[in-house]
């Protein structure tokens, strides 16, 4: 059944419009007014929107067990606040729809269906989890905005990127969409994070990169690295990680000049070096190092110094998954260092000695 709404709707504050089993279509001619802080809950019920909404400090809430449930329009929707709370299957948009309030996840996915979720410079994600979660299986992406200078450990709209830096960026984009790549041999988690700033050089930036299980399929988490793809290269490029965290799902890289498009994917196949982490770093003398290995074998640390001069080597044997060293170089002036395999001279980490 559908039901068609041709007239200004003035919902006031306190109402609760509910228990709707059927697809509301408000036509061209609707002009929807919420007043106060209005709760709209559609039970099993799609709303189309081909008129004018002024969402005031509403919150429309979306529930049931119904599938093909939809958020649409014939143009961008304008919400305050939306909550996803639906016992199986997922909301889907049919339209662009920008959040200037929070979109909070209680139950159910939200199927983005290739639009864009507009955050703004105020909408924020809340509660989104392995069981609640935005999706975009056919495309689509969320964006958020900031304005950023010297940020410390900022996160715009709650979306799930840290961004640390010295630098004043400016107004900064940040879309995160769940496409998956390929590359060398790996596909990549189900997210990724296209970060724009209005100044993009000599950043000195650290991002910290938040995830969930349920986008990792078959990827092997302990073995996950940061990659990047920037504009003016094709195919991604191993940036590595400096820290991470398998309970909290988080990867950590520090040092970045720019920011670009930045997914995961496990490296270790390739690379003994993209999963090599070191703790604390700077280190006043005695260093930790984790090393993920595929498989057992042994092999050789190396210790340079700034000038490429090697200062000394460490034979170590690694077992199939993490490892963990020790390597005391407190006996070294404070300065720069890197440290690498013997096998891969060209993938080093640099190790600050205080």
């Amino acid at each position: 059944m559908k039901s068609i709404i041709n007239m200004l709707l003035l919902v006031c504050c306190g109402a609760s419009i509910h228990n709707l089993q059927a697809q509301i279509t408000a036509s061209r001619d609707l002009k929807l007014v919420a007043d106060g802080p209005v709760q709209l809950v559609f039970h099993n019920t799609s709303f189309t929107s081909n008129g004018s909404i002024t969402a005031g400090n509403s919150t429309f809430v979306f529930t049931g067990t119904a599938a093909g449930v939809v958020l649409g329009g014939n143009k961008p929707i304008a919400l305050e606040h939306l909550v996803i709370k639906k016992e199986t299957h997922a909301l889907e948009l049919d339209t662009d729809v920008t959040l200037a309030g929070n979109l909070i996840m209680q139950q159910g996915n939200l199927q983005l269906n290739h639009h864009v979720l507009d955050l703004g410079y105020t909408g924020k994600i809340m509660g989104e989890s392995n069981e609640s979660r935005i999706t975009a299986r056919v495309g689509g992406y969320i964006r958020a905005m900031a304005d950023l200078h010297a940020p410390v450990s900022v996160n715009p709209g709650n979306i799930g990127v840290e961004i640390s830096s010295t630098a004043p960026l400016g107004i900064t984009e940040i879309r995160r969409g769940h496409t998956t790549y390929a590359t060398d041999g790996e596909t990549t988690i189900g997210r990724y994070y296209e970060i724009v700033p209005q100044h993009n050089a000599n950043l000195n930036a650290t991002l910290r990169f938040y995830y969930l299980d349920a986008e990792l399929d078959n990827t092997r988490e302990q073995s996950l690295s940061l990659l990047t793809n920037s504009r003016t290269k094709v195919g991604w490029s191993i940036a590595g990680k400096d820290a991470s965290d398998q309970q909290s799902n988080w990867v950590l890289k520090k040092e970045l000049g720019q920011l670009h498009r930045f997914t995961l994917a496990a490296t270790a196949n390739s690379s003994l070096a993209a999963s090599l982490q070191l703790f604390p770093n700077p280190t006043p003398g005695n260093v930790t190092l984790q090393i993920n290995s595929r498989e057992a074998k042994a092999t050789t640390l190396l210790l340079y110094d700034h000038l490429g001069r090697l200062l000394e080597s460490k034979k170590i044997q690694c077992h199939a998954g993490a490892n963990t060293f020790s390597w005391d170089i407190s006996k070294y002036p404070a300065g720069t260092y890197h440290v690498t395999f013997a096998n891969e001279l060209a993938n080093s980490v640099k190790l600050i000695r205080l």
